[in-house]
């Protein structure tokens, strides 16, 4: 006589049951996260569409595109199915066609939204020029905090169009706020005791270098920064490394995984990080570093 075991049975009743209800939960964040991802889409850029640039909303595009599309794409096919037998059993011809072309056509529009910002967002050079009409013109106000623990903001206005020179305002405004940008034991412009930089010190400048154009850290002021230290007032005899953790993308230009040839941002879009760093490497030690390879590593 066969001997059934009731609670290995179970057992493989309550996991097939919990696997179940994990599928049904994934597949709902799929389709919750594909429409809050387009809802925020519609709230974020629907009145200003040269936000689309921003990397949040091109991760929301992402997730639109790709997860709420791919839940509507089944979906869409089985009403069409459904349809097409109701057709055949006396239907409406027109409105199975029309139904079609509703699903090409929202499925083209999405794809295109996704293709034209990874391909460097809406607006080109009109929304460039834009952007800098607008930072020429804006006027910051001086705000205070009552905090004694509130850190400083120094905030250089008037930068000439080499906008890499903006760094050396930068520095000229804090040391005129009492903070030294240089260490040194000789009193000159900018350079003191209690500086931040020393002649020998090893500098890492942490920039963002996960997004391209707009969204990664300007190359520009990136060259002012290493281009300030590098003419230490004392002679500079340390190392200077651009480094970014890129996490699961990268665009440092120092790699052939990480390659940023064309989207930059800077004044010119070819100027990556990388580009940077053999500015000055002839003279000094500066390099880039990407710790997306060591990122699993524990320390």
């Amino acid at each position: 006589m066969k001997v059934e075991d009731t609670g290995d049975r179970v057992s493989r009743s309550r996991r097939a049951g919990m696997a179940s209800r994990v599928r049904r939960v994934l597949l709902g964040n799929i389709y919750v996260l594909g429409i809050l991802s387009l809802l925020w889409l519609l709230i974020r850029s629907g009145r200003k569409p040269s936000r689309m640039a921003y990397p949040c909303q091109r991760a929301a595009l992402a997730n639109t595109s790709l997860l709420f599309a791919g839940g509507v794409a089944p979906l869409a096919a089985r009403v069409g199915r459904v349809v097409h037998e109701r057709n055949a059993v006396g239907g409406s011809a027109s409105a199975a066609r029309f139904l079609r072309l509703a699903e090409a056509a929202a499925l083209l529009l999405l794809a295109g939204l996704l293709a034209s910002t990874l391909l460097g967002g809406l607006g080109g050079p009109r929304l460039t020029e834009a952007m800098r009409v607008a930072a020429a013109g804006l006027n910051l106000p001086e705000l205070r905090s009552g905090s004694p623990e509130a850190s400083d903001i120094f905030v250089a206005e008037g930068i000439p169009a080499n906008s890499e020179r903006g760094v050396d305002m930068l520095i000229d405004v804090m040391a005129r706020n009492g903070l030294d940008f240089f260490r040194s034991s000789g009193v000159r412009e900018s350079s003191g005791p209690d500086g931040i930089i020393a002649s020998d010190d090893i500098v890492l400048i942490k920039v963002n270098g996960e997004w391209r154009y707009r969204g990664g850290t300007n190359t520009d002021v990136v060259k002012g920064l290493v281009n300030a230290i590098v003419h230490h007032p004392d002679g500079f005899t340390g190392e200077v490394v651009i480094v970014e953790n890129g996490q699961w993308d990268s665009y440092m230009d120092n790699l052939p995984d990480n390659r940023n040839p064309d989207a930059c941002n800077a004044e010119d879009r070819g100027q990556s990080f990388n580009d940077v760093a053999l500015m000055f490497s002839g003279s000094h030690r500066v390099s880039v570093y990407d710790w997306t390879a060591i990122q699993t590593l524990s320390v």
